[in-house]
């Protein structure tokens, strides 16, 4: 077994450096997206999506996040059960335009992963694990030339109805991907100087 130092050198090893000013004008890319070309996305790179969001850490290795992919029906389905952007009671068929992506998964966490160690906190701590997943997904669309959007506004109950989903999963969120057919406008962010304390909050 390698000790800490031969751990780093293992890895050193074998991770290729990334150019940092690539990375974060890749990072800065990452917006939703609701129009994409009718293109297929190649399955190859939907694999390598897949990938890249199960390499996500999670807390104690439980690893509590599924993946349902949508067929051109549940697609259609899947937009009873979104909300507007404002979470509005009762707004259900507020992202119709989910019914026309190229590609639509619904992510989920198994609750018995979840929840086997330390009970109901296993599922917000799973909450957060699978949110790093996603992020992973987006970051090798983006590499890959690929959009996508994050649809949270969801009406759980009538997701999990409309996907006949047991109750031992519980869905987070339904994400797109495609190719872009707009044009990427980048919001504004908050600086670094904005958001970081030294010493104390005030």
């Amino acid at each position: 077994m390698l000790g800490s130092d031969g751990l780093v050198e293992n890895l050193s090893k074998r991770v290729q450096t990334v150019d940092s000013a690539t990375l974060l004008k890749q990072l800065q890319q990452i917006v939703n997206i609701r129009s994409y070309k009718s293109d297929e996305v190649p399955n190859k790179d939907l694999r390598d999506l897949l990938e890249a969001f199960r390499l996500a850490p999670s807390m104690a290795n439980h690893q509590p996040w599924e993946m349902l992919i949508l067929d051109s029906n549940q697609k259609e389905s899947v937009v009873e059960a979104t909300l507007d952007p404002l979470f509005t009671k009762g707004s259900n068929h507020g992202q119709p335009w989910v019914a026309n992506v190229p590609v639509a998964f619904v992510v989920m966490i198994d609750l018995r992963r979840s929840e086997a160690r330390i009970g109901e906190e296993g599922v917000n701590l799973s909450m957060q694990d699978t949110f790093s997943a996603i992020q992973n997904f987006r970051v090798m669309a983006i590499i890959k030339g690929l959009a996508t959007s994050v649809v949270r506004e969801i009406d759980v109950k009538q997701l999990k109805k409309v996907l006949s989903i047991p109750n031992s999963f519980l869905p987070v969120a339904i994400v797109t991907v495609g190719y872009p057919n707009i044009e990427v406008e980048l919001p504004p962010l908050l600086s670094v100087d904005e958001i970081t304390h030294e010493g104390k909050v005030e």
